[in-house]
């Protein structure tokens, strides 16, 4: 399906003349294989950013990331050729992106695999003792484990064994549960429960050490991201069964014993060994209905939340086929970074030092924090970031998970995020204004080290507006001058969102700010404000009721905040930082009326004449006339339909009459089935 010209055929130049430059919203498209082979939290769309880099860096300058997190903006700058710097405090951040973005031997690689899977799968391993069993069938004694469902009982922090799932090279798939008193699963489950029993003593046998740490902070306080039971266990061997864990302690340590001239490789597959440990653990919830329906087999959910939990049902997922499953993703990202690699005129190349960095060796990683900067003054061309959320994304906790694996110091590990990371987290003693504080530190140095005259892109998911003005006041108290505010499109790869009804912030913003070439002393604010309380609200007052009455309907508020501070931005009263007393203060008047669902709407006497047609409305009849043109070319037998529908929706509603992805669910579901009715008929 070919995109719409309007969006995606505007030519991308380098500006920089002053001039007033507008930028505009882009259709995210789905990560490559490149960018999932490793779970990370808040990973931009990788053609949004490399748009970005392209407008505002000339090839061959340098891009800053502060904030690195997963390192799209470093692989998009080299593979675009820029030269970049990445600084994050957390090693998984550098981990992650230099096995992202590193040349891998492929045929090297399957070798270093094998090797591994060969001690892994040979006679009376730890893993054949962990996962075989006798088939109760035609008593075949090498059927592996794949699935077991634990359900946790009211009142008690054990989990019973529910469901066994296992595979017999003679007899194929066979599942036995606890109902009906099923014969194979009543033979069977004392010695799978057994082989959960001694698994630790296997490794004690073999004389492997077993890794641990404790999500604890050094003043005993538990991390902040637990729920249920790890709230009182807050132990890392507590988010796994003790057959996945045993299993996964001797498959690292396999990984590690590698020889010396497979070092690449080794890290690769300690890459793909991280990349695989949310699915081997409990937090692999039970999926027992789809779209209201009871399933008739349960299926694999997956570790998607922002903490560590254990769901009162989990799959345990034999971690074997985890990580064989994850080898399989890195062997497709390998090729997809190797092919970048090859078209790229630079290579992903690691400099030792600034001094360093050139086109020969593009790329400069720190792990660290960017309060202090190693640059000299007035180097980096172009600098674009997504700085971390306030409280609701804690980056050090939640990686924890993976860097106690690959040999980091985990008392270390802990002292430093407790320090050094910048969220807002009371169990740390960190809250607004120590956020706001440790960010002016980082966007001090960020304008230091830009060009006069150059570009910084905030990005950011939405959240509250106090948090939304601590980040904005840390960027604009340093000498930035705000140039431009968009809210972005929601994220493409997600359709399983829209079965999740406002349920989180919804699109993130872009923010673009310049370094001017004079900077004003004591500037505490672009923007000063010189209306009175009583203007400034009878403006915002106006704003939201333009907002109503362009989308035509009940509108729940997160829409309404979405382009509120676009609108503030470009009536020249943002940032604002009392904005939500004025919404309170709007939300207790009588010109709007709030539902049960939470929905704004004017109240009967205050409803404009001038409102437009209801947005839900409009949708369904621009997808009617849309199926009617390209019900044969979009492809109902193929998985990807909703989403060819769903990107064309958004393409043609977008700005204040984005829609919700919930909302867009429903429709489609609605006139596909219509369609097919009248199809048939």
């Amino acid at each position: 399906m070919k995109e719409k010209s309007k969006i995606h055929n505007k030519k991308v130049n380098h500006l920089d003349k002053g001039e007033k430059i507008l930028d505009y919203e882009i259709l995210p498209k789905t990560h490559s294989p490149m960018y999932l082979m490793h779970k990370y939290w808040a990973r931009k769309p990788a053609n949004i950013v490399a748009h970005y880099i392209q407008r505002y860096c000339t090839e061959k300058g340098i891009v800053l990331d502060p904030f690195m997190g997963s390192g799209v903006t470093i692989l998009e700058s080299i593979f675009n050729n820029r030269l970049a710097i990445g600084v994050d405090l957390n090693p998984m951040a550098n981990f992650i992106t230099k096995n992202t973005g590193i040349y891998a031997d492929i045929p090297k690689l399957e070798r270093a695999f094998n090797i591994i899977k060969e001690e892994v799968e040979k006679k009376n391993s730890i893993f054949t003792k962990l996962y075989e069993l006798q088939c109760p069938s035609c008593k075949n004694s090498s059927t592996i484990i794949t699935h077991l469902i634990w359900l946790k009982k009211k009142d008690d922090l054990n989990h019973e064994l529910e469901e066994i799932r296992f595979k017999c090279s003679n007899c194929g798939e066979i599942i036995a549960n606890h109902s009906n008193f099923n014969e194979i699963f009543i033979s069977i489950k004392p010695f799978v429960l057994k082989q959960e029993k001694i698994a630790l003593t296997l490794l004690s046998l073999e004389h492997i050490a077993i890794p641990n740490v404790s999500f604890k902070y050094s003043n005993n306080q538990a991390f902040i991201q637990l729920r249920h039971n790890l709230r009182k266990q807050p132990e890392l061997t507590e988010l796994f069964t003790k057959r996945n864990y045993t299993f996964l302690v001797f498959l690292i340590n396999l990984i590690n014993d590698l020889p010396e001239d497979y070092e690449n490789e080794k890290e690769l597959l300690r890459f793909c060994f991280t990349s695989s440990l949310g699915q081997s653990s409990k937090m692999v919830w039970v999926i027992n209905k789809r779209k209201g329906k009871t399933l008739k087999k349960k299926q694999v959910g997956s570790w998607t939340h922002h903490f560590f939990w254990d769901p009162s049902n989990f799959f345990e997922v034999n971690a074997w086929n985890c990580f064989k499953q994850r080898f399989s993703k890195l062997k497709k990202g390998k090729i997809d970074s190797n092919e970048r690699n090859n078209k790229s005129q630079l290579k992903f190349k690691l400099a030792d030092s600034f001094k360093d960095l050139s086109i020969k060796t593009p790329v400069l990683l720190w792990n660290k924090s960017s309060t202090q900067l190693e640059l000299p003054d007035n180097v980096v061309d172009f600098v674009f970031t997504d700085p971390p959320y306030g409280d609701s994304i804690q980056y050090g906790e939640l990686s924890t998970f993976w860097n106690v694996w690959i040999d980091q110091k985990m008392d270390a590990y802990k002292k430093k995020i407790e320090t050094e990371e910048i969220v807002i987290n009371s169990h740390q003693g960190k809250n607004l204004n120590s956020y706001e504080n440790k960010l002016k530190k980082v966007f001090r140095e960020v304008f230091r080290v830009l060009k006069p005259n150059k570009y910084m892109v905030l990005t950011f998911h939405n959240t509250s507006f106090k948090i939304r003005n601590a980040l904005i006041n840390s960027v604009i108290s340093c000498g930035f001058e705000i140039c431009q505010i968009l809210f972005q499109l929601p994220s493409r790869v997600s359709i399983k969102s829209m079965l999740h009804h406002e349920g989180s912030p919804i699109g993130d913003y872009y923010i673009r700010f310049q370094k001017p070439r004079q900077r004003l002393n004591d500037k505490k604010n672009t923007y000063p404000n010189p209306l009175s309380e009583e203007e400034i609200y009878n403006k915002i007052k106006v704003y939201i009721i333009n907002i109503l009455k362009k989308r035509g309907e009940p509108t729940n508020f997160i829409w309404i905040s979405n382009f509120l501070d676009e609108i503030l931005f470009k009536g020249h009263i943002f940032p604002l930082d009392n904005l939500e007393s004025y919404i309170i203060r709007l939300k207790n008047s009588n010109i709007f009326f709030i539902n049960e669902e939470g929905k704004w709407w004017f109240t009967s006497d205050s409803k404009p004449k001038d409102c437009e047609k209801p947005l839900t409305i409009k949708i369904e009849e621009f997808l009617e006339n849309y199926l009617q043109d390209h019900w044969a070319e979009i492809g109902l037998s193929k998985k990807t339909y909703k989403q060819t529908i769903f990107n064309e929706i958004y393409l043609e509603f977008r700005g204040i009459c984005t829609p919700d992805k919930y909302l867009i669910n429903q429709i489609i579901e609605k006139a596909v089935t219509s369609h097919k009715k009248t199809e048939i008929i």
